[in-house]
């Protein structure tokens, strides 16, 4: 993978001063002759006004994938238009080589909270079987166990967010 991203943007993941946010798919809408992208990057950029909106309304994912291990234990998800009707919060077990479940739930709405017992993982995912439309997600936060913001104070910046689409 981080092979592929050197290839694809020059840029080595393990290098950036945040986490890179990828998903299943990106929606783009053209404005003013221009095509303007829904990217996975904007779930993390700590504005409510932006989004990651995906192509499809099964099947999707949005995922935050670090250098370096975290210890994580609090998620916190924001939609932008309430559409999903199923989720699961899964993180990447180095050991099994598997995605593990850590919450579940039928909608995510304007402000969903999973607190759970912290993890250790390098990748964290929003999966989503079914949405009654496009899904979009405003904000997808992840917290340490302390209480400390994962995803900020180091701000994330189109510079160092890759959209890969199909990546995980």
């Amino acid at each position: 993978m981080v092979e592929l991203i050197k290839e694809m943007f020059g840029v080595d993941p393990r290098s950036s001063t945040g986490p890179i946010y990828t998903s299943s798919s990106q929606y783009e809408v053209q404005w003013m002759g221009e095509t303007i992208g829904l990217e996975p990057w904007k779930a993390g950029d700590d504005d409510l006004g932006t989004r990651w909106e995906s192509n499809g309304s099964t099947n999707e994912w949005l995922e935050v994938n670090f250098a370096q291990p975290q210890q994580i234990a609090k998620a916190v998800i924001s939609e932008y238009a309430k559409a999903v009707t199923s989720y699961r919060l899964e993180y990447w077990d180095e050991a099994s080589q598997d995605w593990v479940s850590l919450a579940d739930g039928s909608s995510i709405g304007s402000k969903k909270t999973h607190e759970f017992d912290a993890v250790t993982a390098s990748k964290v995912r929003l999966s989503i079987p079914s949405a009654a439309n496009r899904i979009s997600i405003s904000e997808f936060r992840l917290y340490g166990p302390d209480g400390s913001d994962l995803i900020f104070p180091e701000s994330i910046s189109n510079n160092n967010a890759v959209y890969l689409p199909n990546a995980s």
